[in-house]
């Protein structure tokens, strides 16, 4: 609200209400002069114009609009600079697994109320001993 976001859509909106119409007009005068359809076949694909506007918007929500985005990691296994990568991904992994279990190793059993030793934790009263900590933290 504060950065008037809404206003800004809703002006998008009012634009795309007024500018598609206008192109589907323009595109059937361009159909009806620059092609030797005739008139029927202008006015079918100019009614039609409204149908396949909103099939876009469908798809695009659907995602059908980013296949590229999905053929991507299949069209970079054809090349090989992305096989030495990939090839890499598994030793980075596990090098990340062992810098984890090490970190967890070295700061878990600091850790306040048992988080770390503990088989179950009472979760209520983790949050109750937090809030009153934050809540001395914040009056003082």
């Amino acid at each position: 609200k504060i950065h008037g976001r809404d206003v800004v859509l809703s002006e998008k909106v009012m634009f795309c209400i007024l500018v598609v119409p206008t192109l589907w007009m323009a595109y059937g005068v361009l159909l009806s002069t620059c092609t030797d359809l005739d008139n029927s076949a202008v006015a079918l694909v100019v009614m039609s114009m409204p149908a396949f506007s909103y099939l876009g918007v469908v798809a695009a929500e659907a995602g059908v609009a980013d296949w590229k985005k999905d053929l991507r990691p299949y069209v970079m296994r054809l090349f090989p600079s992305a096989w030495r990568r990939l090839a890499a991904l598994p030793k980075l992994r596990s090098e990340l697994v062992r810098d984890l279990r090490a970190f967890v190793a070295e700061i878990g059993p600091s850790l306040e109320w048992g988080l770390y030793e503990d088989k179950e934790v009472d979760w209520k009263r983790v949050q109750k001993e937090t809030r009153s900590k934050s809540i001395r933290l914040l009056s003082k």
